[in-house]
């Protein structure tokens, strides 16, 4: 479920599910995105995004155990 949710495609809907216990930081300059793991109760994620608001970092925190993604090279492979 942290894999689902820690996706690119995953991140922005858990973050829109969460609504009022989502919130949103300016860390360095970059937008950081904190929500709730759909499914894993304690489960924490903080998503870095770019400048295009795309998920570069997400980092999962459960319990002691702690998850890292990275994402870059974002395009458009259904270009039409």
């Amino acid at each position: 479920m942290i894999r689902l949710w820690a996706s690119p495609q995953g991140a922005p809907k858990a973050a829109a599910a969460a609504k009022e216990n989502a919130s949103v930081s300016h860390d360095t300059g970059k937008s950081v995105v904190t929500f709730p793991i759909p499914g894993v109760a304690g489960a924490i994620a903080k998503a870095t995004l770019s400048a295009q608001n795309q998920a570069e970092h997400i980092e999962v925190r459960d319990g002691n155990l702690v998850l890292e993604f990275d994402y870059a090279k974002y395009d458009d492979y259904n270009n039409r």
